[in-house]
Parts: C-alpha cells; sequence; structure tokens
C-alpha cells in the first residue's frame, strides 16, 4: 500500500560514467582488432581469439587518436579527467593510456570501473591502471572477479595471481576461478570481497623475494583463512606453465599450497641464523608476536609446528593472558597442588609436564 512518486528529471545514461566506459572499452577493441603486430604478440603469450573477446581485451592506439574519438563522439572530456582517463597539460588533452594493451577492470556486478594497460617497449612503467576514483579503488577490486565468482562460489577454491596474463592463461586451461591484484598487494581491504564464497583461498606469487615478501604479508592477513600460499620458481609464472602445457603440474601445486600460518612462521624463522642462540631468540620473539593473533586452538596446533622449526622446547611458548574467571577459582589452586605432588612422586613426568 506505499504510493511511489516519480522526479521529472531523467537519468541521462549517454553521459553517465558507465556508459562511457563502455563506449571506450569498444574503442579499444576496435584498435585491436586492426593492429596485427598486437593480435600477434597476444597469440604468442597463447592468448586465443576467445580469450580476448570474453575479457575484452583492446588496444590504446596513440593519444591523439583516442581524443579526436572523444571529440567525434562529444564525450565529455570532464568526467574523463575525473576518473584519469584523460589528463590535461599545456598543450591541451591527452590520454592517460597510450599505445598500450588494454584490459578492462569490472565490478562484481559486471560493470566496467576502469582499465589496466600494458606497454610492450620503452623505458616506462610496464602495466598501469585507471587513477582512484569515487568508482574505482584498486585495493578492494581483483581483477576478473567478475567472471570468476561463479566459480569460486560453485568449487569454494578463489586463485590469486599477481597479473592480468596469469588469470587468462588459467581461465583457458580451465581454472576459471582465478583473479589477480591490481599492480597492488593484497589488502585488507580485498578480504571482504574474498569472504563472501567462504572458499579456499589461493596466492599464487613468483618465487623471487619480491613474490615472497608479498605472499608473507598477504598470509599475514590470511591467517584466520583456509587455502595457502604456491610459489613458482625458476622465473616462471602462471601464464608461462600454460604456455607450455604443464596443466597436471599446475594442478599439483594449487592441490598442496603451504599453509598461511606455517609459511609465515618458516619465513620468520628464514631470515635468522638458528645456529646462533641470539638470533634464534630474535626468531622467537618475532613469531611469538605473529602467534599471539592466533585463536587459542590455532596455537594450540601450531605451538610444536614452532618448537620443531626452532628445536625449542614448547614450554617457551607460553602467551601471558589476561586471568579468565577461572583462575580466580580456588578449586585451580588444589589442581596445581595435585599435579605439584604427582611430579614430586615421579620425576619422569617432570619433562612431560614441561611439555604442555
Amino acid at each position: 500500500n506505499f504510493t511511489l512518486s516519480y522526479t521529472n528529471t531523467k537519468h541521462n545514461k549517454d553521459s553517465s560514467i558507465e556508459n562511457l566506459l563502455e563506449q571506450i572499452c569498444k574503442y579499444y577493441q576496435k584498435q585491436l582488432n586492426s593492429n596485427q603486430s598486437i593480435l600477434k604478440y597476444l597469440d604468442d603469450r597463447g592468448i586465443s581469439s576467445q580469450s580476448i573477446e570474453k575479457f575484452s581485451l583492446g588496444y590504446s592506439g596513440e593519444s591523439n587518436d583516442f581524443i579526436n574519438f572523444l571529440n567525434q563522439n562529444k564525450i565529455p572530456f570532464d568526467k574523463l579527467l575525473e576518473i584519469g582517463m584523460i589528463g590535461k597539460g599545456n598543450y591541451g588533452y591527452f590520454a592517460k593510456f597510450n599505445s598500450r594493451i588494454m584490459f578492462p577492470i569490472f565490478s562484481a556486478s559486471n560493470k566496467i570501473i576502469g582499465f589496466g594497460g600494458r606497454v610492450l617497449s620503452g623505458n616506462i612503467a610496464k602495466y598501469i591502471n585507471s587513477s582512484q576514483s569515487k568508482i574505482f579503488n584498486k585495493s578492494r577490486i581483483l581483477y576478473g572477479y567478475n567472471l570468476a565468482k561463479e566459480s569460486i562460489f560453485r568449487d569454494k577454491k578463489v586463485i590469486i595471481t599477481e597479473g592480468y596474463i596469469d588469470v587468462i592463461m588459467l581461465s583457458q586451461a580451465g581454472f576459471g576461478n582465478s583473479v589477480a591484484t591490481l599492480g597492488t598487494a593484497l589488502t585488507k581491504e580485498h578480504i571482504p570481497l574474498l569472504s563472501k564464497s567462504d572458499a579456499d583461498i589461493l596466492l599464487c606469487y613468483d618465487g623471487d623475494s619480491a613474490g615472497v615478501n608479498a605472499a608473507f604479508k598477504a598470509a599475514l592477513l590470511l591467517s584466520h583463512k583456509s587455502g595457502g600460499v604456491v610459489l613458482f620458481k625458476d622465473n616462471k609464472d602462471p601464464a608461462d606453465m600454460v604456455l607450455e602445457n604443464k596443466k597436471e603440474e599446475l594442478l599439483n601445486l594449487f592441490n598442496n599450497p603451504i599453509p598461511f600460518i606455517e609459511f609465515v612462521i618458516n619465513h620468520i624463522a628464514d631470515k635468522f641464523d638458528l645456529n646462533i642462540p641470539l638470533q634464534k631468540e630474535k626468531a622467537l620473539n618475532e613469531i611469538l608476536d605473529f602467534y599471539k593473533t592466533l585463536t587459542p586452538i590455532l596455537q594450540d596446533e601450531y605451538r610444536l609446528f614452532i618448537a620443531n622449526t626452532l628445536k625449542i622446547a614448547p614450554y617457551l611458548l607460553k602467551i601471558k593472558n589476561k586471568k579468565s574467571p577461572i583462575s580466580q577459582n580456588p578449586s585451580t589452586h588444589i589442581v596445581e597442588e595435585i599435579i605439584i605432588k604427582s611430579i614430586l612422586e615421579n620425576p619422569n613426568l617432570l619433562d612431560f609436564s614441561l611439555e604442555y
């Protein structure tokens, strides 16, 4: 029994940012289809024509051509300035994306909200993304999520890679649950999107020092999630392995990740020479800082793992918690006295009790 009222002002869809980005995407696609050298590059990378269409890939071409396209189609420059698609200098407007392969970036609801661009030559940044704006926040977006979400919810597993081409090639190989961060590390702002599906999270990073450090920071954020870290060695990435027809090897890696907590502990331990007592103590203190963030059950599960890694007695991992109600119960003292009495009667129980 509600009466609906309507405003007289009609929404001008033609000038909405969403519609403008769709027009620009079609322009980039047209530019790609007429550029044989770029099409050959994509073919050499193993990207099929079906994937080019599926991921709406394009090519930005020269800056002047793009500005002419905007003028011919009467696209408002102020809106594109606002979202960082163009810039303005002493000599007028210019395209932010110049002679780059273009990867449209979609929201989870399948709307274009920005672009990523890859240059093929020159001493400039290989990848750039759309500027931060009211519709584009790269710390909350995962490339390919719009296409992968159905597989993620169905299979309860999400593969997070470092690049657009990794996502495309993995999708070609049947791993449709693949996504990528947008030129930035995984952040806590990504967690809500990843938590929607309650899926196992696989971090698939390069095995070099930069990749390992990025995986470590991400694993700290994901220590309360199931899944783990997959590192690629020998300067290979997922796209390379798909190109080399190593799908079975990929599948084996994805099925055997290093659990996040184990990865964090091992990464910290590897920074120190555990044969030197003072170094071992520093490793223990740093691991304890992380250990304190875990739930009591996880602390109990990983106590012996840490002890074995550092080759120390498990009792050194005691955490000083706030007093619980039971600690004030007189019966606790009786239990302690019984334990002490038992050890006095049987000294062999001392080593056993120290384990706990």
